[in-house]
């Protein structure tokens, strides 16, 4: 804390914040030692936004807990904000938020204040992302292919009819298409493909299925990294990874499954993070362990 403080003083010196290791943190205005880290924290990415415009973005907001949403809502309080002495507060600070509102998280109740306390608040913009429309699918398919629209127009249709727009069921029906020779490439005529074969080619009625399938088709020993890892929800850090590496006696290993499943766009890889490329695919991932298996299997691995 003491050099946190340091740095928000070096950073924001007119913040008047009083660093002494006897003393405490003593503000230019009263503040509850619970708040004291929220309150440093929003300060620091305050003053960051002096020397350069900040993007603060937090994915996933509706599996976060109310600790997280408390320490969100309180830096989105903090940052710009009216400085001690009543002037304004000029912040170059964009907050960006993303959640899933369906049925799957309509109950969770720590989002669902945070969105209402958003409410009440200036400067707040709500985009709601929909799933393709025909022309934009057919633009995309188009651009992809690299093939005039009139020509993709029939492959975008039955895509279309199949996914109703949905991105993720897109990307994976066409990557369907792509595993079993329906969609195809052609030295001499480029892309091709039979609509009436396409048209044939059945979807499951969820994406968690169409995941599950694609899950199944990968080498044993990537599938078995892949329900491991899902163990620890939709993010797991490398020194998770290597605590268990040795977890089974069967020699199986979890790192080169991981970057294998990177590969294949399942996993992502950022610093010392793995997260899964959509929580759907960890669901799926999760949902594979036989059910009689799965406390033996967590009570292994709480063992390494």
């Amino acid at each position: 804390m003491p050099n946190l403080r340091r740095l928000v003083n070096e950073l924001f010196p007119h913040q008047s914040i009083v660093c002494d290791a006897n003393s405490g943190l003593t503000l230019g205005m009263p503040i509850q030692a619970s708040g004291q880290m929220h309150y440093l924290f929003g300060m620091l990415l305050d003053a960051l936004s002096f020397c350069c415009p900040v993007v603060f973005f937090v994915d996933d907001l509706q599996w976060a807990d109310a600790a997280s949403i408390k320490l969100i809502t309180s830096l989105v309080n903090i940052v710009g904000a009216p400085q001690f002495d009543g002037s304004s507060s000029v912040s170059r600070m964009l907050f960006i938020g993303a959640c899933r509102v369906d049925e799957d998280v309509a109950g969770v109740t720590p989002m669902n204040n945070f969105l209402q306390q958003l409410e009440s608040c200036g400067n707040t913009t709500y985009v709601t992302l929909k799933g393709f429309t025909l022309e934009s699918l057919n633009e995309m398919i188009s651009e992809a292919l690299c093939l005039p629209r009139r020509k993709t127009r029939s492959l975008s249709e039955v895509v279309y009819q199949k996914t109703q727009g949905m991105p993720l069921f897109v990307i994976e029906f066409l990557d369907a298409l792509l595993t079993e020779k329906l969609l195809f490439h052609d030295a001499a005529t480029g892309w091709d493909w039979d609509v009436d074969s396409v048209d044939l080619k059945a979807i499951s009625k969820s994406v968690a299925e169409l995941l599950t399938r694609k899950l199944q088709r990968l080498p044993p020993d990537v599938l078995t990294g892949l329900k491991v890892a899902s163990c620890f929800g939709p993010h797991v850090d490398f020194h998770v990874i290597e605590a268990i590496e040795d977890f089974d006696s069967s020699g199986s290993s979890i790192m080169p499954a991981l970057l294998a499943a990177r590969a294949e766009g399942l996993i992502d890889i950022a610093g010392q993070t793995s997260s899964y490329t959509h929580d759907l695919i960890q669901q799926a991932a999760f949902g594979l362990i036989p059910t009689a298996d799965r406390v033996a299997l967590l009570l292994k691995l709480v063992s390494c």
